[in-house]
């Protein structure tokens, strides 16, 4: 079912006549209010459902309406002849989703508590970013969803922590909850538990803790680590004994996460990592020599930031051409002689380069006239010397 860039409100519950639904996206809309499974009756009622969709026998039924009517008859219908019309409805609305796999909410205005979503036990993917939920995640339900492989709940209002429950999900690829307002200090524990995860982003949250990158010493698959923190309570250890990965990394994003806080050190297991694309490891205060290195071992990497720390020494590039590295940034820090005279050739395809504020002395290479798609060459606040290059001027 697609019913992308419709633009309605969802006003009503959805059909029931959908019992072969596996797949549905309503993403990039205009719908808005709760989602319509939701509060206190929702939990008892849809573990009615489970109940009878494993097959359970008529004496069950007998039980559940014994006790619906001496606890929910007051609350909700005053019959008995209600509470099975209410039986019949859950039964009959929510077992319909009972194949649904694929779930996307992304790009709405759907506000109020994430809903447990008990009685979709067959979900592998669950997309609800870019909302306006709030409130903590539900213990009960979510963590149930033994099959899900993708759980995106990004840039929405939701706070309190991350249920540890949510270790059981074993089966969990992809888990984005960046863009909120978590807290906690157990992420060490519940990312540990999850190794058959590939991308993880838990940036833009409010974290407290120590996070050990010991908790990814069996995950195999990783690909994707992007976190921090927007305070100053959360810190990022690499450094324990003498660790080799199992992964290879093809993003690693770590800024302002007081990385390595207590030695300075950069992370050595990056040593081992040949199929970086993307690294963003600025406002660290990291320290030691300008990694080089990096550029030599992963020769895709496109994008480099390592703004605002503590390297010291010359800048060198890898001494190979690369035509895949479009944006470097190495400013505010300690760098010193003279810019690669052959840097625009070695990197031609740069976009974006900024080198300023460190020491860098001596002339503005020539070279760099040949980055014909440049559009941001950043020097100031260095000590060059001389004229700018005619090159520069007539050929960037």
């Amino acid at each position: 079912m697609y019913l992308t860039y419709c633009p309605f409100t969802l006003e009503t519950e959805l059909t029931y006549n959908v019992s072969n639904l596996e797949v549905l996206i309503l993403s990039w809309n205009q719908l808005n209010g709760t989602l319509p499974i939701e509060g206190k009756k929702f939990f008892i009622l849809s573990y009615i459902v489970n109940l009878f969709s494993n097959g359970s026998q008529f004496i069950v039924f007998i039980i559940i309406f014994l006790i619906l009517r001496s606890f929910l008859s007051s609350v909700i219908f005053v019959s008995s002849f209600g509470i099975i019309y209410l039986l019949l409805y859950v039964l009959a609305g929510l077992a319909s989703f009972y194949h649904l796999k694929i779930l996307d909410l992304q790009q709405n205005g759907f506000y109020g508590s994430v809903p447990p979503f008990i009685g979709a036990s067959s979900l592998k993917a669950l997309y609800l970013n870019s909302n306006k939920f709030n409130g903590s995640l539900p213990i009960q339900g979510l963590c149930e969803l033994k099959k899900l492989e993708e759980l995106d709940l990004s840039y929405n209002h939701i706070e309190g922590i991350l249920p540890p429950c949510l270790s059981n999900l074993t089966s969990l690829r992809l888990f984005d909850v960046s863009g909120n307002q978590f807290i906690g200090n157990h992420l060490s524990s519940l990312l540990g538990s999850l190794n058959s995860l590939e991308y993880i982003d838990l940036r833009h949250n409010r974290f407290e803790e120590l996070f050990s990158f010991s908790s990814f010493v069996n995950h195999s698959k990783l690909e994707v680590v992007a976190i921090t923190s927007d305070n100053d309570k959360f810190e990022v250890e690499t450094e324990y004994k003498d660790w080799l990965p199992m992964f290879q990394l093809k993003v690693f994003v770590l800024p302002n996460c007081n990385l390595n806080k207590r030695s300075g050190d950069f992370p050595k297991f990056l040593l081992h990592q040949n199929t970086l694309s993307f690294i963003d490891l600025s406002h660290n205060n990291l320290e030691g020599s300008f990694p080089n290195w990096l550029l030599v071992n992963n020769t895709k990497l496109e994008y480099l930031s390592l703004e605002n720390n503590s390297f010291v020494g010359e800048f060198h590039l890898s001494p190979y051409y690369n035509s895949y590295t479009c944006w470097m940034d190495v400013s505010d820090n300690q760098l010193i002689g003279h810019i690669q005279l052959n840097m625009g050739e070695m990197v031609p395809y740069l976009i974006h380069i900024n080198l300023s504020r460190n020491a860098f002395g001596g002339s503005i290479p020539s070279s760099i006239g040949k980055m014909r798609i440049l559009e941001v060459l950043d020097l100031s606040s260095n000590n060059l010397l001389g004229e700018v290059p005619k090159q520069l001027v007539r050929n960037c």
